[in-house]
């Protein structure tokens, strides 16, 4: 019976079945350590598992990325930090001098949003 089963496998199969031995135990990294493509891991895990080889289990993954404002944010600080810098050192101010002073930091939105979120 299992002769049978493994006799029936295609060299795709046979490649994952062994990358799977291997210790390979995700798509990703079969696909990349195989140069196969998303579709021949995904087809291959499933023939796999109907012939009762494998037991798959699906899990999500989530990543994130900072966005461009992310990365700004990270390394100059969030509009707030940076305006109650400047009052600090400033004391009381015009908005209309804030936004020229600030120009070069932040944008006159993200100033607006800071004294909104900083008046709460």
């Amino acid at each position: 019976m299992h002769d049978e089963i493994l006799n029936s496998l295609s060299k795709k199969e046979l490649k994952v079945l062994e990358a799977i031995k291997n210790g390979l135990l995700n798509s990703e990294e079969i696909k990349k350590a195989l140069n196969l493509s998303e579709v021949e891991v995904a087809k291959s895990l499933m023939f796999l598992e109907n012939k009762g080889l494998i037991k798959r289990e699906i899990k999500r993954i989530y990543t994130l990325q900072l966005t461009d404002f992310g990365k700004k944010y990270l390394t100059s600080g969030f509009p707030e930090e940076i305006l109650i810098s400047y009052l600090k050192n400033k004391g009381e101010v015009e908005i209309s001098k804030i936004i020229s002073d600030l120009s070069n930091v932040l944008s006159k939105e993200e100033i607006s949003g800071a004294i909104g979120r900083l008046k709460k």
